[in-house]
């Protein structure tokens, strides 16, 4: 993280529901990371809750330009880039050798641009405003495409869930 910028994240969760919340840091550096119960402070065994962190290495890239068809994304990976048109649609190709759950969020800059995952024949195996979580994968080659944000940066993490 540079500068003063924060690694926040949140997540409401009803009773029995789980989510999955992510942050992705930049550098090593010591980072804090608490839960905090929103009704008054009202704890217990009724209130109980797994907190798992865990880290991975990334390739970090940046898009380059045509990349409409796929530029090849390394698996896990960040990329940075910017839709510079309506017609723009920047897409990252990547590969899996195993079975594997995937997810594949845009972490800073426009986070409500349009995330599409496609298999290797064309077929749209997910679509979402921002995020597509626990994603199932055969073995096999991918692409994530990002649109509908023109004139905007973003970031893209597509890692493995663990």
């Amino acid at each position: 993280v540079t500068g003063t910028e924060n690694l926040m994240m949140a997540a409401a969760l009803a009773e029995g529901e789980t989510r999955r919340v992510y942050a992705y840091a930049e550098s090593a550096n010591t980072y804090i990371a608490g839960v905090h119960n929103a009704d008054a402070g009202a704890g217990g065994a009724e209130f109980t809750y797994r907190y798992q962190v865990g880290f991975e290495p990334m390739s970090r890239s940046s898009e380059t330009e045509p990349n409409d068809m796929g530029q090849p994304a390394s698996f896990p990976a960040v990329i940075e880039g910017t839709i510079s048109s309506d017609q723009d649609v920047d897409a990252y190709t990547f590969t899996t050798t195993v079975a594997v759950t995937v997810d594949a969020v845009l972490t800073k800059g426009f986070r409500q641009a349009q995330v599409e995952l496609r298999d290797d024949t064309g077929a749209v195996l997910g679509l979402s405003d921002g995020a597509l979580f626990d994603t199932q994968l055969m073995p096999g080659t991918y692409q994530v495409r990002i649109g509908a944000a023109v004139g905007r940066a973003y970031e893209l993490v597509i890692h493995p869930c663990r």
